[in-house]
């Protein structure tokens, strides 16, 4: 039996809790980041490219892939950190898209709430 790792994708240890840390604000505020510039980029397109891309049925397909892209992207970011032992960095994404969704989810349970009992607000 030899010693040699089976994998050829580096493992990374966490040596402190400081590189945890590290780690999690890296995906919390690089996937907040990359939603920010996808978002100007997508705010832009329609003028830099051909106004036909943007009417009609293909308009309609060009936004589902344009909507497609930073779920899927993110997504294959976080298997792919997963496998590089990135697991913190993925955490942190998966803590920047759930935390809004959770919040929200609140405020909709206590909105239903007030609005059930005694006719409304």
């Amino acid at each position: 039996m030899s010693d040699k790792p089976t994998s050829s994708t580096p493992k990374k240890t966490y040596a402190m809790n400081k590189s945890k840390t590290l780690d999690f604000f890296v995906g919390f505020f690089g996937i907040i980041l990359f939603g920010w510039i996808y978002n100007l980029l997508i705010q832009e397109l329609p003028r830099l490219l051909p106004s036909y891309l943007f009417s009609g049925n293909i308009g309609n397909f060009v936004y589902i892939i344009l909507f497609a892209i930073p779920i899927i992207a993110s997504i294959l970011v976080i298997l792919k950190l997963n496998q590089m032992n990135r697991r913190y960095v993925s955490i942190g994404i998966i803590s920047a898209i759930a935390v809004p969704l959770v919040a929200m989810g609140a405020c909709y349970i206590v909105v239903m709430g007030f609005m059930t009992t005694n006719g409304g607000f």
